[in-house]
C-alpha cells in the first residue's frame, strides 16, 4: 500500500510524535498531519469501551476530513480493577480502504491521589499539572512520564501502540476472513 499522507486525530504534539516514530520504518517518505477532531466521549474516559470508543472517533473523523491514507486515533483512559483504578490507552489506525485496526494496553496503577481526583470529576492532565505545578503534562512526558522520572514518556509508549496497529497491515493474509 502506497502511504503519502498520514493523518492524526489530534494537534497534540505527543500523539503526533507517537504517530511518526510508530510509522516512519513502514512509510519513510509520509507526510504527517494532525487535525483537531472530537473524541465524541467524556474528557476522561472511565473505562476501556469509552476510551476505545474516543480512539475510533478520533480515526474516523480525521480520516473524514483529510482523505489520508492512514488515520490514527489516540485515547487515554482509565479503568477501574478491583480496588485500582488503572491507566489504559487504545489506538485505533484506519485505511482509507476502511480497514480498522484496535490496539490497547499500557495499564499501569494510578496513583491513589490522582484516582480521587478523577472519581471527584477531574482529568488526569489537570490533577498532574497541580502536582508537578507544569502546565501540560499531558502534551510533553504524560503521568508516565512523571511517575517513571522519565524512564518512559507518553510519546514512546503510544508509539508502542502505532506500531502492534500495523501488525494487521503487514500480515493481511492472515487476517482474511
Amino acid at each position: 500500500m502506497k502511504v503519502s499522507k498520514i493523518a492524526v486525530g489530534s494537534t497534540n504534539p505527543v500523539k503526533i510524535g507517537a504517530v511518526k516514530d510508530g510509522l516512519k520504518k513502514l512509510y519513510p517518505e509520509a507526510h504527517y498531519v494532525g487535525v483537531k477532531v472530537e473524541s465524541g466521549v467524556s474528557h476522561q474516559p472511565t473505562s476501556d469501551e469509552e476510551t476505545m470508543k474516543g480512539a475510533k472517533n478520533r480515526a474516523r473523523k480525521v480520516l473524514a476530513e483529510t482523505q489520508a491514507d492512514i488515520a490514527v486515533g489516540l485515547e487515554g483512559g482509565v479503568i477501574e480493577v478491583g480496588k485500582e483504578m488503572m491507566n489504559t490507552v487504545w489506538c485505533c489506525l484506519v485505511t482509507k480502504k476502511e480497514v480498522e485496526i484496535l490496539t490497547g494496553g499500557l495499564h499501569f496503577e494510578t496513583p491513589k491521589v490522582v484516582a480521587e481526583g478523577i472519581r471527584s470529576g477531574r482529568e488526569v492532565g489537570d490533577i498532574m499539572d497541580e502536582m508537578t505545578g507544569e502546565k501540560d503534562i499531558k502534551r510533553k512526558g504524560g503521568m508516565i512520564g512523571v511517575l517513571s522520572k522519565g524512564v518512559i514518556d507518553r510519546r514512546e509508549a503510544y508509539a508502542s501502540l502505532v506500531k502492534l496497529a500495523t501488525v494487521k497491515l503487514q500480515s493481511p493474509e492472515l487476517y482474511n476472513d
